[in-house]
């Protein structure tokens, strides 16, 4: 799954580049084979695009869409056999947003299935410091975290390893084995490096101290994340910035320490500082984590409902079965 050297996404550069091409935009026919049937975007404006909205205002000559623009730091990385995701940077007008396609090959070739925008102020990135909610780094923030799940991992009791968890895809087993790679991988990611989540390990069935070992990789993440420059820049072959990566195993970290929790039985209360800061980063990813199927469709909310049971109902989770 390289970024280079993919043809896969090579191929869906190409036709990314295209679509912000002046000379393809003025004809629908070549926008159109761009453009996958159940395409969708949510732009840098707020506004929701289908297909047949951006085709009318990517070939209007007036339209919004047809201002000269320039990218950099475009990168790809293939997420399944039929599944490229692009990331890169736009400017058109002085306006500047991070952009995230997929693409879907299909018998017709690579079509644009789904595309977001996010504005962004280059100067004032350019100046910020990678400190978060109240002065917290995301290497506090991990240790905070770890410090509430740690304890249900060391609590999950053999006898209920093959049981459901709120995550349908995974058994009590088979989500300590994936929070368990995921804490690993996101070591590598923090370092600059790479992450392989083709293949996660049977960390229980290979290791009787999966417990403690859990453990140990959660505290080998928090220093990993605590050392110079992990948290600016980018962060490998995935191109996204780094402290979108410190966010998503942040948010691994919260949400499966409840799923094993409700999972077994056990209490869990979530750190409020985390919650702080993962609630608006949730409400702001979660279009994007539906299309990829890592949420489900938002979950009801009770009445008087916890700023961590908002936060769970937007994953997809019903708050409500971790309520004895």
């Amino acid at each position: 799954m390289a970024d280079t050297g993919d043809a896969a996404v090579e191929a869906a550069i190409e036709g990314e580049l295209r679509l912000l091409d002046p000379e393809v935009c003025r004809s629908p026919g070549l926008v159109e084979a761009l453009l996958h049937p159940e395409f969708e975007e949510f732009g840098a404006s707020g506004r929701r695009w289908d297909r047949a909205a951006i085709l009318a205002a990517l070939t209007d000559p007036a339209g919004p869409l047809r201002r000269p623009a320039t990218t950099s730091r475009i990168r790809g990385v293939r997420l399944a056999p039929d599944l490229v995701h692009l990331t890169y940077d736009s400017e058109s007008g002085g306006r500047w947003a991070h952009r995230s396609s997929l693409w879907r090959r299909t018998g017709d070739g690579w079509r644009l299935y789904f595309h977001q925008g996010t504005p962004f102020d280059p100067a004032r990135e350019a100046r910020s410091v990678a400190v978060m909610s109240d002065g917290q780094s995301i290497s506090e923030l991990l240790e905070a975290a770890s410090a509430r799940a740690v304890p249900v991992v060391r609590g999950v009791p053999d006898e209920r390893l093959g049981g459901p968890t709120p995550c349908a895809e995974y058994s009590v087993r088979e989500l300590v084995g994936h929070l368990t790679h995921v804490v690993v991988g996101f070591q590598a990611y923090a370092a600059k490096g790479e992450a392989d989540f083709a293949v996660t390990p049977d960390y229980v069935g290979e290791d009787p101290g999966w417990r403690e070992r859990f453990a140990a990789e959660a505290g080998r993440l928090v220093e990993a994340w605590a050392a110079p420059g992990a948290e600016e820049g980018t962060a490998g072959r995935t191109g996204l910035p780094a402290r979108t990566l410190g966010h998503m195993v942040l948010l691994d970290l919260l949400v499966h320490a409840w799923d094993l929790a409700v999972a077994t039985g056990q209490d869990f209360e979530p750190d409020p500082s985390v919650v702080e800061l993962l609630t608006p980063v949730v409400e702001q990813m979660a279009p994007t984590a539906r299309e990829w199927k890592a949420f489900g469709a938002p979950a009801p909310v009770p009445d008087g409902a916890t700023a961590f049971e908002r936060l769970l109902a937007t994953t997809g989770r019903d708050p409500r079965r971790g309520t004895p």
